[in-house]
This record gives C-alpha cells, structure tokens and sequence, in this order.
C-alpha cells in the first residue's frame, strides 16, 4: 500500500533535478519543499516499473511508456502523459482488482482512499494487457506474457517507415519483442521477434538510432539492423545422408 502514499517513494516514478534530488515546483504533487517526497513523485501507483522510456516526439517532459511487471496474473504497458497519474497498485492489477489486498485493511492509503485528498488520482487503466496464461484474455488478445521488461521508442530512420515512432517492448520470460503505435486506436500490436533469450532492456543508440537489447540468458547485447539489400550471406550446409561413398548429394 505504499505504492497508493505520497509520501512514500516505493511504486513511484520520480522527476527530481539531477543535481540536488529535490523535486520540482511543476510536478504534480509539490508541497512548497522540494525535499519532500510527494514533490518528487511524478506517476504512482506501480508495483514494478522495471523500465520506462521518453516519447521523443511529445512535449517535454515528455510521455512516458512504462513496462509493469505483474504479480500473478498481468503484466502492463502503462502511459503517463502528464503526470499525476496513478496506475492502481494494489487495488487494481490488469483489469479487475486482485484477490487479497482491496479486502485487507492497512494502517493508512488503503483502496478506500482512492479519489481522496490524501489520494487524489484514480486508476488509469493500462495501454496494453498480457496474461500470463491466456492469450486470449490478453488486451488485445494473442499474446502472453510473464516479465515486462524492455521498453524504447525508435525514432531513427534506418529501419522502414512501419518502424518510425514505434514503441518496442520486450517479455523476459517468454522470450519476445513486440512493437505498436501509442496514439493507434485501437491500438494494434505487431510481433516483432520471438528468439530472443531472457531480454532485459532495449536501448536506442543515439547516433544511428538502432536498437539494442540486452540478452541476459546469453549473456550478449545484440544490435538489431536492417540491411536493405544485399545481405550478409549465411553458409548452410546440409547433407542426406550425413555419410557414405562419394560422390554425396
């Protein structure tokens, strides 16, 4: 229940001046002091927020997509256009609350408080959803997952026009990158790649603007580039029968 009290920094997101840690007059929940811990909170409410990226075309400070790791049942791609915004945790998770906490009784910010003065911003709900079980009952459907983990916009021009502005997010667990657009509506999902081995992050390089994931289950940080052409070649070489008299086909 932390993660619902502004005056905890646990399930937070902060903006706070890089050089002192205090936090800034425009942020939504300033109190007068930057050195209290509401006046740096940006978006609560997140049980995880394992990574989150900058929209490089919005406003500054920017939008933020944030990649949630779940708990039981979800995990979320989350988007904070303004700050203030709160994603539920532990009221809410995915599209419904979860079984135990909203039935538990905290010392203080219980889901009771929610819409409150002392808890202002009320839920909002998730841009994408995966179960970690079904598919099906995924937002929008087709896809599991268990461990939200990278997250970056790509706002090079290498790769082809379908690509530009994308929003790239990866699974741990599952093994797979997926991409979309977050001002599509309905959004649509695309599939990027499945052969992915444990990716933790995905970072843009500033200079070309291509992708880099971090494979933590091969130990490799992997360049994702589009080669328009000319290719370089792959050897495959197969043989049946493997061995035999010569000459073999």
């Amino acid at each position: 229940f932390r993660s619902q009290w502004l005056g905890s920094l646990a399930g937070k997101i902060l903006r706070i001046d890089p050089e002192t840690g205090l936090g800034l007059p425009s942020n939504p929940f300033w109190t007068g002091s930057g050195a209290d811990n509401p006046s740096r909170v940006w978006v609560y409410g997140l049980r995880n927020p394992f990574r989150f990226a900058v929209d490089p075309d919005s406003p500054p400070p920017g939008t933020l997509a944030i990649s949630a790791v779940g708990w039981r049942t979800w995990e979320e791609i989350d988007i904070a256009e303004a700050g203030g915004e709160n994603f539920g945790w532990p009221c809410v998770e995915g599209p419904s609350p979860p079984d135990e906490y909203p039935s538990t009784s905290p010392a203080h910010h219980g889901c009771g408080t929610l819409g409150t003065p002392e808890n202002p911003s009320l839920p909002r709900a998730p841009l994408i959803l995966r179960h970690h079980a079904n598919a099906a009952l995924s937002l929008p459907a087709g896809r599991i997952g268990k461990a939200a983990t990278g997250i970056a916009f790509y706002s090079g021009t290498r790769y082809p026009e379908e690509y530009r502005g994308a929003l790239f997010h990866s699974d741990f667990a599952e093994g797979w990158i997926d991409l979309l657009h977050s001002d599509e509506t309905p959004i649509h999902v695309h599939e990027f790649t499945s052969t992915i081995d444990g990716p933790v992050d995905i970072v843009p390089d500033p200079a070309s603007g291509d992708l880099h994931v971090i494979s933590l289950a091969r130990n490799q940080i992997r360049r994702i580039v589009y080669a328009r052409d000319n290719r370089p070649p792959e050897a495959v070489a197969v043989a049946d029968p493997v061995q035999g008299t010569v000459p073999l086909e």
